[in-house]
């Protein structure tokens, strides 16, 4: 029960709690004292109610004495002058004598209207609320002569315990009054010079003033507490002194650091130039001048990530390096070079000509002519560069940064290392591009997509025993959509799987299919992306889908570039085994256009060479390109591969392959690509 007070009590200041305790000390003696008081009051009360009885009862028998004769004779006078003599005493209401027989003989009243009481004649006393009633008989002998009965008020007695209770209760609470106010007063003496410590550590506090001093005191207790408290502050003081010294050489530090990391938070850490965000803030700061005029040119590397794999990132770090001194050399103040990306820069060249924007163009465009000496390595780093201008192209440092990004989308989509000046034709280009990345995300979904089959003539049997299978789009938004434009897009936004996995899934569901007719023993290629030859996952997947559809695996024959192997080329020769491991034909298609050396090629597990139509459709014209098939047949025939020649165009072409000794033809000559009906029905007229 003492838990909540006490904890009441703990959370009061501590004067309160001294004026409390005091006061509670205090009042407990005054408490103590009054019942003792009170006790013997009340004791000293019930005493003289007892002797007031007995002198009642004393009293009656005096005027039994008195009234006997008188009552013996039937003198009622004399009786009635004998109970007047009661009005000595006030307290005495009413007196009576009666006879033996109960008669009222002679009474006496104090006030004429006193109700007389309803009295039982026998001996003794008793009360009845604030009156005492007393009987007692008039003795002769033999016989009883009657009774004395009188009626005494007993008020005098309340009114006295009343008085005395109420000057008992005014002054206990008098006397709790005064213990209160000595017990607050009394307080001061102990918690005085305690809140005067506190006081002064909170104004050390606020004001951080510590060469303020307590003043000396008595030697007692508190005496000691400023003391120490004054030894406290000496101590803390000489301390902030050396944290204000410390502290002074620590800012120095921080500004220091600080002016540090404005430069690193505003300059590439690799070449020092400025980066992105401090790029953005310059542009805005060019489109402030009214009269400004400006060229953004947007520079992107081509092959860089081929050149960290190939050579380390040491090699690509110093290129870039390199990259930055050149652009440099040739942009003079005001015009400023940035690094915004890993291998992307942008180049702000103010025009004060209209020829002005060709010639920094070409002069920048210049600098990848030219191959980089990096390490005792050289290293031929081309550029994609895209333009826009200030104010054709834009208002604001996003836009116009947009628009040379774009710009360089466009030149690295050409291949041809040119750079692009950003025009309103180009922005249609790029909402085509726009447009088509939104449809391709549910082309699969609409059931947008199909599929057509180019058939290949096996030349040594005059057979069609095999085709490529070739994905067509036809939306209704957009119309019928190129392969050579939505791949590339695909690619890019990470659709090429999905689109790849249902090129598989539909080819093998067609086979399946094919099982149970004529063409069971058909070969469909399907052309690969990089992204599939790098997914490990892909050749467990391929292995599902030929036991899922219940078809042999030289039933499917898988066709890649040699552009694959520029990225992760390891991961994509082992899937590659992976896949030729289950019996998969695997070939390179359109050789003779990428990156492969022959002694690359030797290395891979491949067993058909697809020769490029660029140089079959003109080897019955140019002697160059009919002299590069003659080699590519047998460089392939050497490595015991296969020869698949695509592009074969006219009845020449045809004849001349065959006179070389290709393995399988392909082109408008032998068929065009077909739906599945009309490819069917190709082979049964073939038949």
């Amino acid at each position: 029960m003492f838990s909540p007070l006490h904890k009441w009590l703990t959370e009061r200041p501590l004067s309160q709690q001294l004026t409390i305790l005091i006061s509670a000390v205090a009042a407990t003696a005054l408490i103590f004292a009054v019942v003792l008081l009170v006790n013997n009051e009340l004791d000293n009360l019930r005493q003289a109610e007892v002797d007031n009885r007995a002198s009642k009862l004393t009293l009656a028998q005096m005027i039994a004495a008195g009234v006997k004769s008188p009552l013996l004779f039937e003198d009622r006078e004399v009786s009635t002058a004998i109970l007047k003599t009661l009005e000595q005493d006030p307290a005495i209401q009413y007196g009576a004598v009666y006879k033996a027989n109960g008669e009222l003989f002679a009474e006496f009243k104090r006030d004429v209207g006193f109700a007389v009481p309803s009295i039982d004649l026998v001996t003794g006393t008793r009360e009845e609320g604030d009156t005492l009633h007393v009987v007692t008989d008039v003795p002769a002998h033999p016989n009883n002569l009657g009774w004395v009965a009188l009626s005494a008020s007993l008020a005098e007695f309340e009114e006295r315990r009343e008085r005395f209770l109420s000057v008992m209760l005014w002054s206990l609470c008098l006397a709790f009054l005064l213990a209160f106010v000595l017990a607050k007063r009394g307080q001061r003496l102990i918690t005085g010079p305690i809140i005067s410590v506190v006081e002064h550590l909170e104004s050390v506090y606020k004001g951080s003033d510590y060469s303020s001093r307590l003043p000396a005191s008595d030697g007692n207790e508190f005496g000691a507490l400023n003391q120490g408290f004054n030894h406290l502050l000496e101590t803390v003081q000489e301390r902030e002194k050396a944290l204000q010294d410390h502290g002074d050489f620590l800012q120095a530090l921080v500004d220091e650091r600080t002016a540090q990391l404005r430069q690193q938070a505003q300059h590439d850490a690799l070449t020092g130039l400025p980066n992105r965000h401090a790029a953005i803030e310059r542009m805005q700061q060019a489109l402030a001048k009214t009269d400004a005029s400006f060229a953004l040119v947007f520079i992107d590397l081509n092959r860089f990530k081929a050149i960290n794999d190939s050579f380390g990132h040491g090699v690509g770090d110093a290129l870039l390096k390199a990259v930055a001194d050149r652009l440099q050399s040739v942009l003079q103040s005001p015009d400023w070079l940035a690094r915004v990306g890993g291998d992307e820069f942008i180049a702000l060249c103010h025009l004060n000509r209209k020829e002005d924007l060709h010639l920094k163009v070409d002069q920048i465009s210049a600098q990848f002519d030219v191959l980089f000496d990096v390490s005792g390595i050289q290293v031929q780093a081309g550029a994609s560069i895209g333009v826009s201008q200030y104010p054709q192209n834009g208002s604001s440092a996003s836009e116009l940064l947009r628009h040379a990004d774009e710009g360089m989308y466009l030149a690295k989509q050409s291949g041809d290392g040119s750079a692009r000046i950003f025009d309103d034709t180009m922005q249609a280009g790029l909402e085509r591009r726009l447009n088509v990345e939104k449809a391709l995300h549910q082309v699969i979904e609409r059931g947008e997509l199909s599929l057509v089959y180019q058939p290949k003539l096996n030349v040594s049997n005059g057979q069609i025993d095999s085709a490529e299978a070739l994905l067509r789009w036809n939306s209704p938004e957009l119309g019928f959509v190129s392969p050579a434009e939505f791949i590339p897009i695909a690619e890019e936004c990470g659709m090429i799987m999905a689109l790849g996995d249902w090129v598989i899934d539909q080819v093998c569901a067609q086979l399946a299919r094919w099982q149970r007719t004529d063409y069971k023993d058909l070969c469909i290629a399907i052309n690969l992306s990089a992204s599939h030859l790098r997914d490990q996952s892909v050749p467990q997947a391929v292995a599902e889908r030929l036991k899922r559809n219940q078809i042999a695996a030289a039933n499917l024959e898988f066709e890649m570039t040699e552009e694959v192997f520029v990225q992760d080329a390891e991961a994509i020769i082992t899937n590659m085994g992976a896949l030729r491991q289950l019996g998969i034909n695997i070939a390179i298609d359109d050789f003779g256009t990428g990156y492969s050396s022959l002694s690359y090629l030797q290395s891979l597990p491949v067993d058909v060479l697809k020769i490029d139509r660029c140089f079959v459709s003109e080897m019955d014209q140019r002697d160059d390109s009919k002299t590069i098939v003659e080699a590519a047949l047998m460089m392939a025939h050497g490595m015991k591969l296969k020869v698949v020649a695509e592009g074969v165009e006219n009845a020449a072409q045809l004849e001349m392959l065959q006179q070389m000794g290709c393995d399988y033809l392909q082109g408008y000559h032998i068929a065009k690509p077909l739906n599945v009906d009309d490819f069917e029905a190709f082979l049964a007229a073939r038949d």
